[in-house]
């Protein structure tokens, strides 16, 4: 999953296809990991154009830096 967030950091809209591209992931298991990152609102999701991006608080979560 972290490719993923590593993507979605930026808080920009990411088409599935390009994550699914970066990643290397196969659709289904990127499907399982949108649909739980859905589920928890995690992300917000253009269904018409197979978009998503990270909600602004989960946003805030995965953009602070990892202790040391």
């Amino acid at each position: 999953m972290e490719p993923i967030l590593e993507i979605l950091k930026d808080g920009k809209w990411h088409s599935i296809k390009e994550i699914e591209e970066k990643t290397k992931l196969h659709e289904y298991k990127l499907q399982i990991i949108i649909g739980f990152l859905t589920n928890f609102n995690f992300v917000e999701m253009r269904k018409d154009r197979g978009e998503i991006k990270a909600a602004p608080d989960f946003l805030r979560i995965i953009r602070t830096e990892k202790p040391k």
